[in-house]
């Protein structure tokens, strides 16, 4: 009964109730339900219970609710009572978001000037009333409150939002260092110039924090001109002297893997101790560099370890749930399984790290068709190709993108997060609809299943679309153009001669590519070398099986009839000639791609030449960075020429 308050009221009863209202979409109901709840809260309650509301939390959900409810007066009444003592961003951003719609923004500012000068050490007041203003005079309370807080290591997030309704802003790098370390941070986001010396004299000094955050720019500036050892070198110094932060940390993991050290990348990434739910929020910055740097086997356990914790997730929610059921707490049982469906279910890293495996497997294990047929009952346990093939189906099934954008400074970025959430949305959908597509065209091939091919030709088309690499076209389309003579083999051999020619020519095309890349010891140099080589090794996977499919097909000879004796040699029937070729063709692709990794690796000049230019002042740096980038070169090169040789092995003993 609610006529005369909650006499009996615990925090879960409110939530479920109001909750219980606001599903039906009668927001003045819930913020009754939270008044008279408040109504209630000064009796005396008998019995255990969970949790009691506090005053401050139901004035909160009511104030909400009441301008969900477009109670706009009654709203911003509450949320002025809550501009208290505690400097609650929620409550200042919701009083902001009342007096806008009310047109009282000249009123909300006259207050919140006041609580300003009242209470010099919050934030909330001065930062809310940035959201009222525009032009000069946001431009003049930005500056001001730079000089207010601009000891706060904070004080670029505090400000990121209004900096991006500025055009420009008058920033003299000057005081201590940690304002002078903020001040860089806002000329870098600005796009103004970041002086070098003034980065290397903060990163010289006494306060860490400050330090750090100079080196990220610096380092961020280097790179953006082309001076990735030099990034290097500054991220190197400040990783040794603040290890335990994680944005010194993920800028260093950048530099490293930009100049093809990907070993000590993956190492320093390890570091950072990315476990449990965060493998399904920083799961995506191990991609796609340590693939990469032919590390395919961490990034396959890696994936392994996110499907690892999306199964213990859904336990654990069932779990949960019937506990919270169990005290009578439906409200936060929905909420965990609300959690569950909504975001968890529908990972689109837990997505790509299913069809991943496809992919790694095929770079791995899969040296045979016989192979692939043994582990095609493991891949479609995971989703559909129709799930992941038009935009609405993907939104409903897969569009939860739970990572954290903000794991990298916004200073880093051109683009804001959300088209950075799309961007990684985009590669996550991509890959895996490339995996899943290519399940679907070697089950169709291997077994007596059908594809829907115009589905699956589509998928294939818009991917191939959006490669942009060369080299991976090619690879792409030498895969693509086998499948189609393997199909015609299938059926009808002497209509595959002219397919398997093509797919020779696709081939030759890739190893023209590859010998076409530039033989120099620079640091530039050997990193593509190696990023093409992992592109050859995993963009080609599953061509080898199509490949070793129509020669084993071909290889089984009907039984001879009829009286023994001397027979001439029968001549070899075109379209076997044709596959011979593809077969040989692929081959010398191979075996060329090892002779290049076997020659870096004999280099004497390994890993690389590192440039004499350098904006930094000489120190042991660089000598860390140079033992670094050779270390992980030769850990690189040592993965790739194992998947290469297995490859090969695979291959010699086909070719007649």
């Amino acid at each position: 009964d609610e006529s005369g308050g909650y006499g009996r009221c615990s925090a879960e009863d409110v939530e479920l109730l109001a909750s219980l209202r606001e599903a039906r979409g009668d927001y003045p109901g819930a913020a009754h339900c939270i008044r008279q709840a408040r109504d209630g809260l000064a009796s005396q309650t008998e019995g255990d219970f969970i949790r009691r509301p506090t005053e401050r939390n139901l004035m909160r959900d009511e104030a909400a609710y009441l301008l969900r409810g477009r109670a706009v007066d009654e709203a911003r009444q509450l949320y002025e009572a809550l501009l208290d003592d505690q400097d609650d961003w929620a409550s200042y951003e919701g009083y902001v978001k009342c007096s806008k719609t009310l047109e009282k923004e000249d009123d909300a500012l006259r207050k919140l000037d006041a609580l300003a000068t009242q209470r010099p050490k919050h934030r909330g007041p001065r930062l809310a009333s940035l959201l009222l203003v525009d032009g000069d005079a946001l431009q003049d309370r930005i500056l001001r409150y730079i000089e207010t807080h601009a000891s706060s290591p904070s004080l670029f997030d505090d400000l990121e939002t209004s900096l991006r309704r500025v055009q420009s802003l008058p920033l003299t790098v000057e005081g201590p260092p940690r304002k002078q370390a903020s001040l860089l941070c806002m000329r870098r986001f600005l796009s103004d110039d970041v002086p070098v010396e003034q980065c290397l004299s903060i990163i010289k000094g006494d306060d860490t924090s400050a330090s750090s955050d100079a080196a990220c720019v610096l380092a961020c500036t280097l790179q953006d001109a082309g001076n990735k050892v030099d990034a290097c070198r500054v991220l190197y110094s400040a990783h040794a002297r603040d290890e335990g932060n994680a944005r010194v940390t993920l800028a260093f993991v950048d530099a490293l893997q930009s100049i093809g050290a990907g070993e000590a990348a993956l190492r320093t990434y390890a570091s950072l101790g990315v476990k449990q739910i965060q493998l399904d929020s920083l799961g995506h910055l191990i991609t796609p560099w340590a693939a990469s740097s032919g590390f395919w086997a961490e990034v396959s356990l890696h994936c392994r370890n996110v499907l690892h914790v999306h199964d213990g997730c859904r336990r654990d929610s069932r779990e949960f749930a019937h506990r919270a059921l169990d005290c009578c707490n439906g409200a936060r049982a929905a909420e965990i399984w609300q959690f569950q469906r909504d975001k968890l279910d529908r990972s689109t890293t837990k997505l790509w790290a299913r069809c991943e495996l496809i992919g790694l497997d095929l770079v791995l294990q899969c040296h045979s068709a016989t192979k692939v047929v043994e582990l095609l009952p493991q891949w479609e346990t995971g989703p559909r190709l129709d799930d992941v093939s038009d935009d609405e189906t993907f939104e409903r099934v897969f569009g939860s993108l739970n990572i954290d954008v903000r794991a990298r400074p916004a200073w880093t970025h051109s683009t804001s997060d959300g088209e950075r959430s799309s961007r990684q949305k985009f590669v996550f959908r991509n890959s895996s609809a490339y995996h899943l597509a290519t399940r679907e065209l070697l089950a169709a091939l291997l077994t007596d299943r059908q594809a829907n091919a115009p589905l699956v030709d589509r998928v294939l088309a818009s991917i191939r679309g959006a490669i942009s690499d060369k080299l991976e076209q090619s690879c792409v389309d030498a895969v693509l153009s086998a499948y189609e003579a393997a199909s015609a083999f299938k059926s009808d051999r002497d209509t595959s001669t002219k397919l398997f020619d093509v797919v020779s020519e696709k081939i030759a095309d890739v190893a023209t590519l590859l010998e076409a890349l530039d033989p120099a010891s620079t640091v530039e140099a050997c990193h593509t070398r190696l990023r093409s080589a992992a592109v050859v090794l995993e963009r080609t996977a599953p061509l080898l099986v199509v490949l070793c499919f129509a020669d084993d097909a071909s290889s089984k000879k009907k039984k001879a009839k009829g009286k023994k004796g001397k027979r001439e040699k029968e001549a070899e029937p075109a379209w076997r000639l044709a596959l011979s070729k593809a077969l040989s063709s692929f081959l010398t692709l191979l075996t060329a791609l090892k002779t290049s990794l076997k020659r870096d690796q004999t280099d004497e000049d390994a890993p690389a030449e590192l440039p004499e230019e350098s904006v930094l002042p000489e120190d042991g740096s660089r000598q860390e960075v140079a033992k670094l980038l050779g270390a992980a070169r030769r850990v690189s090169l040592d993965r790739l020429l194992g998947v290469c040789g297995d490859k090969l092995a695979a291959l010699q003993g086909r070719i007649r």
